[in-house]
């Protein structure tokens, strides 16, 4: 999924197209790791939304408490592995 990288100059800046992974564009480790997280919590988001679930009953689903899910809602995994 790496794309390669350019350079884009206007009159006062420079633009630098991104390589696909923003967490190794910003020199995060464990980029891709990262980037596994960021996609798994937003496609499990999205599905608990359009299942119409609230947070108790997608807790339940999961085998999580709510605050997990309402961490996941907000797109915030930490203390996910």
């Amino acid at each position: 999924m790496e794309r390669a990288r350019r350079t884009v100059m206007s009159k006062d800046e420079t633009i630098i197209e991104g390589a696909g992974n923003v967490f190794d564009d910003l020199g995060m480790p464990d980029a891709a790791a990262e980037l596994v997280k960021a996609q798994l919590t937003f496609q499990i988001a999205k599905r608990i939304k359009a299942l119409g679930l609230r947070q108790t009953a997608a807790a339940a689903r999961l085998g999580i408490s709510q605050p997990d899910v309402s961490r996941l809602m907000k797109r915030r995994p930490t203390g996910f592995s």
